[in-house]
């Protein structure tokens, strides 16, 4: 029996009641670990408990939608989450066409406000290394300008990586928001993270 104390392969040994029997680095903080069942799962090690906890949520969250094909969610242990591991495939047209019917059906399931945490996800999570509030708005222009733009753009001028000038131009598009946005839609369910590798 492979074990490592409180690696990859001991936090999926505990979630999914399997013995690991082999591990791979993928990235940095992700190891595929083989099951003594044959069985591959992904191991993603968090920068903390709480960012483990959003993600494990948003994926039990995306799941219950029943609208597109989401990863099975072991459990989030401390920092550790294990979910199955996805069998890479090659991009083709009718891959995408699939997943663009199951994305519209995943943002036709709704969410109860813009910004809703998902069921059990805290309410301060993470976009990337970022901290993000899940703060609830009933209008979307304005909920997003103040929740997912301006927070950044404030720490991008006090970085010096946006100059104030140059913020200003930003400052104006999010004040004209509600006016560019076009016809008020519900709030929709949506992946935050998906990049290639989560397709």
């Amino acid at each position: 029996m492979y074990d490592d104390g409180d690696g990859p392969g001991a936090a999926a040994t505990r979630l999914t009641g399997r013995a690991a029997t082999e591990e791979r680095p993928l990235s940095d903080g992700l190891t595929e670990v083989v099951l003594d069942d044959g069985r591959a799962v992904a191991v993603k090690r968090a920068d903390g408990i709480e960012e483990a906890r959003a993600e494990a949520a948003g994926l039990a969250w995306l799941a219950g939608a029943g609208a597109a094909r989401v990863p099975t969610t072991y459990g989030q242990d401390g920092p550790w989450l294990v979910i199955d591991l996805v069998a890479r495939g090659r991009p083709n047209r009718e891959a995408a066409l699939d997943l663009g019917r199951e994305l519209a059906g995943l943002h036709r399931a709704g969410a109860p406000a813009f910004g809703a945490a998902p069921p059990g996800g805290p309410r301060d999570a993470y976009i990337g290394r970022a901290p993000m509030r899940n703060v609830e708005g009933a209008d979307w222009p304005t909920w997003y300008a103040e929740h997912r733009v301006l927070p950044y753009l404030r720490r991008a001028v006090d970085d010096g990586t946006v100059t104030p000038s140059e913020a200003a131009v930003i400052e104006r598009l999010c004040a004209r928001l509600p006016d560019l946005a076009g016809p008020a839609e519900a709030p929709a369910r949506l992946h935050g993270d998906l990049w290639n590798g989560n397709v």
